[in-house]
Protein backbone atom coordinates (compact mmCIF):
# COMPACT_ATOMS: atom_id res chain seq x y z
CA UNK A 1 0.00 0.00 0.00
CA UNK A 2 1.28 3.48 -0.82
CA UNK A 3 1.12 6.26 1.76
CA UNK A 4 0.65 9.90 0.87
CA UNK A 5 2.00 11.63 3.96
CA UNK A 6 3.51 14.24 1.64
CA UNK A 7 0.13 15.31 0.20
CA UNK A 8 -1.99 17.22 2.75
CA UNK A 9 -4.79 17.70 0.21
CA UNK A 10 -5.27 13.95 -0.11
CA UNK A 11 -5.21 13.42 3.64
CA UNK A 12 -7.81 16.12 4.29
CA UNK A 13 -11.19 14.70 5.46
CA UNK A 14 -12.98 17.18 3.18
CA UNK A 15 -11.20 15.88 0.09
CA UNK A 16 -12.75 13.31 -2.25
CA UNK A 17 -12.03 12.18 -5.78
CA UNK A 18 -14.74 11.60 -8.40
CA UNK A 19 -16.44 8.23 -8.01
CA UNK A 20 -14.58 5.34 -9.61
CA UNK A 21 -16.07 3.23 -12.38
CA UNK A 22 -16.47 -0.53 -11.99
CA UNK A 23 -14.00 -1.49 -14.72
CA UNK A 24 -11.51 -4.03 -13.44
CA UNK A 25 -7.83 -3.05 -13.42
CA UNK A 26 -6.59 -6.50 -14.36
CA UNK A 27 -8.79 -6.69 -17.46
CA UNK A 28 -7.63 -3.28 -18.66
CA UNK A 29 -3.97 -4.02 -18.05
CA UNK A 30 -4.17 -7.40 -19.77
CA UNK A 31 -5.77 -5.71 -22.77
CA UNK A 32 -3.01 -3.09 -22.82
CA UNK A 33 -0.37 -5.82 -22.60
CA UNK A 34 -1.81 -7.56 -25.66
CA UNK A 35 -2.03 -4.24 -27.48
CA UNK A 36 1.68 -3.58 -26.81
CA UNK A 37 2.58 -6.97 -28.29
CA UNK A 38 0.40 -6.38 -31.35
CA UNK A 39 2.07 -3.00 -31.92
CA UNK A 40 5.46 -4.69 -31.90
CA UNK A 41 6.87 -3.45 -28.62
CA UNK A 42 10.02 -5.28 -27.54
CA UNK A 43 9.43 -8.16 -25.14
CA UNK A 44 11.83 -6.62 -22.63
CA UNK A 45 9.99 -3.28 -22.62
CA UNK A 46 6.53 -4.64 -21.82
CA UNK A 47 7.38 -5.82 -18.25
CA UNK A 48 8.87 -2.39 -17.49
CA UNK A 49 5.71 -0.70 -18.71
CA UNK A 50 3.58 -3.02 -16.60
CA UNK A 51 5.75 -2.30 -13.55
CA UNK A 52 5.07 1.44 -13.88
CA UNK A 53 1.35 0.80 -14.36
CA UNK A 54 1.28 -1.44 -11.28
CA UNK A 55 2.74 1.36 -9.15
CA UNK A 56 0.11 3.73 -10.51
CA UNK A 57 -2.70 1.24 -9.88
CA UNK A 58 -1.54 0.66 -6.30
CA UNK A 59 -1.68 4.41 -5.82
CA UNK A 60 -5.25 4.47 -7.18
CA UNK A 61 -6.43 1.52 -5.09
CA UNK A 62 -5.24 3.29 -1.94
CA UNK A 63 -7.91 5.92 -2.60
CA UNK A 64 -10.63 3.68 -4.00
CA UNK A 65 -10.09 4.70 -7.63
CA UNK A 66 -9.39 2.89 -10.86
CA UNK A 67 -7.83 3.79 -14.18
CA UNK A 68 -11.01 5.11 -15.76
CA UNK A 69 -11.55 7.50 -12.86
CA UNK A 70 -8.13 9.16 -13.15
CA UNK A 71 -8.30 12.85 -14.01
CA UNK A 72 -5.78 15.69 -13.88
CA UNK A 73 -6.18 16.06 -10.10
CA UNK A 74 -5.40 12.38 -9.59
CA UNK A 75 -2.41 12.63 -11.91
CA UNK A 76 -1.14 15.76 -10.20
CA UNK A 77 -1.24 13.99 -6.85
CA UNK A 78 0.51 10.97 -8.35
CA UNK A 79 3.23 13.31 -9.63
CA UNK A 80 3.57 14.70 -6.12
CA UNK A 81 3.76 11.16 -4.74
CA UNK A 82 6.57 10.23 -7.16
CA UNK A 83 8.60 13.29 -6.24
CA UNK A 84 8.01 13.45 -2.49
CA UNK A 85 7.48 9.82 -1.49
CA UNK A 86 9.57 7.90 -4.03
CA UNK A 87 12.12 10.72 -4.53
CA UNK A 88 12.05 10.11 -8.28
CA UNK A 89 14.25 12.22 -10.55
CA UNK A 90 12.73 14.47 -13.19
CA UNK A 91 13.75 12.01 -15.91
CA UNK A 92 12.17 9.08 -14.05
CA UNK A 93 8.93 11.03 -13.62
CA UNK A 94 8.97 11.84 -17.34
CA UNK A 95 9.36 8.14 -18.14
CA UNK A 96 6.48 7.22 -15.83
CA UNK A 97 4.17 9.69 -17.52
CA UNK A 98 5.27 8.54 -20.97
CA UNK A 99 4.20 5.01 -20.04
CA UNK A 100 0.92 6.24 -18.58
CA UNK A 101 0.27 8.33 -21.68
CA UNK A 102 0.61 5.20 -23.80
CA UNK A 103 -1.81 3.40 -21.48
CA UNK A 104 -4.43 6.15 -21.66
CA UNK A 105 -4.10 6.37 -25.44
CA UNK A 106 -5.04 2.68 -25.46
CA UNK A 107 -7.95 3.23 -23.06
CA UNK A 108 -9.23 6.12 -25.20
CA UNK A 109 -8.89 4.03 -28.38
CA UNK A 110 -10.92 1.23 -26.79
CA UNK A 111 -13.55 3.69 -25.56
CA UNK A 112 -12.96 3.28 -21.83
CA UNK A 113 -12.10 6.98 -21.36
CA UNK A 114 -12.99 10.11 -23.31
CA UNK A 115 -9.39 11.21 -23.87
CA UNK A 116 -5.82 11.12 -22.62
CA UNK A 117 -5.58 13.13 -19.36
CA UNK A 118 -1.79 12.80 -19.26
CA UNK A 119 -1.12 15.35 -22.02
CA UNK A 120 -2.13 18.60 -20.26
CA UNK A 121 -0.55 17.46 -16.98
CA UNK A 122 2.73 16.60 -18.67
CA UNK A 123 2.73 19.90 -20.57
CA UNK A 124 2.18 21.95 -17.43
CA UNK A 125 4.31 20.14 -14.85
CA UNK A 126 7.08 18.32 -16.71
CA UNK A 127 8.37 21.11 -18.93
CA UNK A 128 11.96 22.18 -18.23
CA UNK A 129 11.78 25.94 -18.59
CA UNK A 130 15.39 26.71 -17.69
CA UNK A 131 16.77 24.11 -20.07
CA UNK A 132 14.53 25.41 -22.85
CA UNK A 133 15.68 29.01 -22.31
CA UNK A 134 19.33 27.98 -22.41
CA UNK A 135 18.78 25.98 -25.58
CA UNK A 136 17.02 28.88 -27.30
CA UNK A 137 19.83 31.30 -26.37
CA UNK A 138 22.47 28.88 -27.67
CA UNK A 139 20.55 28.39 -30.92
CA UNK A 140 20.19 32.16 -31.41
CA UNK A 141 23.92 32.71 -30.93
CA UNK A 142 24.75 29.93 -33.37
CA UNK A 143 22.24 31.30 -35.91
CA UNK A 144 23.91 34.74 -35.86
CA UNK A 145 27.32 33.20 -36.57
CA UNK A 146 25.88 31.21 -39.49
CA UNK A 147 24.28 34.27 -41.06
CA UNK A 148 27.42 36.40 -40.76
CA UNK A 149 29.54 33.66 -42.38
CA UNK A 150 26.98 33.07 -45.14
CA UNK A 151 26.85 36.78 -45.93
CA UNK A 152 30.65 37.00 -46.20
CA UNK A 153 30.79 34.32 -48.90
CA UNK A 154 27.76 35.59 -50.81
CA UNK A 155 25.19 32.99 -49.79
CA UNK A 156 23.01 35.39 -47.84
CA UNK A 157 21.73 38.82 -48.83
CA UNK A 158 19.58 40.19 -45.97
CA UNK A 159 18.56 43.27 -47.95
CA UNK A 160 17.13 41.29 -50.87
CA UNK A 161 13.37 40.84 -51.33
CA UNK A 162 13.89 37.47 -53.06
CA UNK A 163 13.52 34.41 -50.82
CA UNK A 164 16.21 32.48 -52.69
CA UNK A 165 18.79 35.14 -51.76
CA UNK A 166 18.33 34.48 -48.07
CA UNK A 167 20.29 31.75 -46.30
CA UNK A 168 19.67 30.37 -42.83
CA UNK A 169 20.51 27.27 -40.77
CA UNK A 170 17.04 26.05 -41.74
CA UNK A 171 18.27 25.63 -45.32
CA UNK A 172 20.95 23.20 -44.12
CA UNK A 173 18.50 21.48 -41.79
CA UNK A 174 16.06 20.99 -44.64
CA UNK A 175 18.73 19.70 -47.05
CA UNK A 176 20.20 17.39 -44.38
CA UNK A 177 16.85 15.86 -43.42
CA UNK A 178 15.56 15.51 -46.98
CA UNK A 179 18.63 13.75 -48.35
CA UNK A 180 18.98 11.35 -45.43
CA UNK A 181 15.31 10.43 -45.77
CA UNK A 182 15.63 9.94 -49.53
CA UNK A 183 18.63 7.69 -48.90
CA UNK A 184 16.34 5.61 -46.62
CA UNK A 185 18.17 6.24 -43.38
CA UNK A 186 16.10 4.89 -40.44
CA UNK A 187 13.74 7.57 -39.19
CA UNK A 188 14.82 7.22 -35.55
CA UNK A 189 18.45 7.85 -36.59
CA UNK A 190 17.45 11.04 -38.41
CA UNK A 191 15.54 12.16 -35.32
CA UNK A 192 18.61 11.50 -33.15
CA UNK A 193 20.89 13.51 -35.45
CA UNK A 194 18.39 16.38 -35.55
CA UNK A 195 18.09 16.30 -31.73
CA UNK A 196 14.34 15.85 -32.11
CA UNK A 197 12.29 14.68 -29.14
CA UNK A 198 11.24 11.10 -29.76
CA UNK A 199 7.77 10.99 -28.20
CA UNK A 200 6.68 7.42 -28.83
CA UNK A 201 6.41 5.51 -25.56
CA UNK A 202 8.66 2.73 -26.86
CA UNK A 203 11.47 5.21 -27.52
CA UNK A 204 12.32 5.75 -23.87
CA UNK A 205 13.88 2.26 -23.77
CA UNK A 206 15.38 2.38 -27.27
CA UNK A 207 18.98 3.53 -26.84
CA UNK A 208 20.76 4.22 -30.13
CA UNK A 209 24.38 3.07 -30.30
CA UNK A 210 26.69 5.93 -31.36
CA UNK A 211 28.90 3.66 -33.46
CA UNK A 212 25.87 2.34 -35.33
CA UNK A 213 24.58 5.90 -35.78
CA UNK A 214 27.92 7.08 -37.22
CA UNK A 215 28.11 4.16 -39.65
CA UNK A 216 24.55 4.79 -40.80
CA UNK A 217 25.22 8.50 -41.28
CA UNK A 218 28.34 7.89 -43.41
CA UNK A 219 26.43 5.35 -45.48
CA UNK A 220 23.48 7.64 -46.22
CA UNK A 221 24.77 11.22 -46.37
CA UNK A 222 25.46 12.43 -49.96
CA UNK A 223 29.14 12.80 -50.86
CA UNK A 224 29.77 16.37 -52.03
CA UNK A 225 33.42 15.88 -53.12
CA UNK A 226 34.53 19.21 -51.69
Amino acid sequence: MVRMSGSPRLMSPEFSYPEASATNHEILIEGFKKDCAIRGMADGSIPRYLSVIKIFCNFLVEYGLNLCGADRDVLRDFLEYLRLERHASHKTVENYFTVLSSLFEYLAYEGYVAGNPILPVRKRYLKRYKDNVKARCANLSQRKRWLVSAEKIGLNNPSSDRMEDHFSPHCCHHWFTTHLRRARMPREFIQELRCDVRREAIDIYDHIDLKELKESYLAHIPQLDI
